[in-house]
């Protein structure tokens, strides 16, 4: 099984990430399953960084634990009650631009309010409804030829 694969993390890592990666999805799952800190710290072992291009292999990874198997297998199925927005990082750039950590500091580097730049990331999906070009944010004309 992949679980015997995967070794412990080390007693003095259990309290740094491992925790708040639990933690984390102890707010997602709305409770604390007794088995979410073994897969927390399991996970943390095979993926030191975040994987972020390859979360269908976290996803298996996390599938196939050993605690969360028994877990399911005894009707204690986890259910996501709220979907939190991932941790979002400027990464390594490779040519001289500003590094901005957060959707505030690319609104401050473009010289926008927050409310601005809201309105430019149309998150509320209003440009879809509208019918004038003019409040547009883009236009998509056809190309004939």
């Amino acid at each position: 099984m992949l679980e015997s694969r995967v070794r412990s993390p080390p007693p003095s890592s259990r309290k740094g990430p491992g925790r708040e990666l639990a933690a984390r999805a102890a707010v997602a799952l709305g409770e604390r399953p007794a088995w979410l800190s073994k897969v927390a710290a399991r996970v943390l072992v095979k993926y030191p960084d975040q994987p972020q291009s390859r979360l269908r292999e976290l996803t298996r990874f996390v599938a196939s634990d050993g605690a969360l198997r028994v877990a399911w297998r005894r009707g204690q199925v986890p259910t996501v009650r709220l979907w939190l927005p991932p941790h979002v990082e400027m990464g390594h750039a490779r040519w001289n631009v500003p590094h901005l950590t957060s959707p505030g500091d690319v609104a401050a580097w473009l010289g926008l309010e927050p409310r601005q730049f809201e309105w430019f990331a149309d998150r509320r999906g209003l440009e879809r409804e509208v019918t004038s070009e003019r409040l547009r944010h883009y236009t998509y004309p056809w190309v004939i030829g």
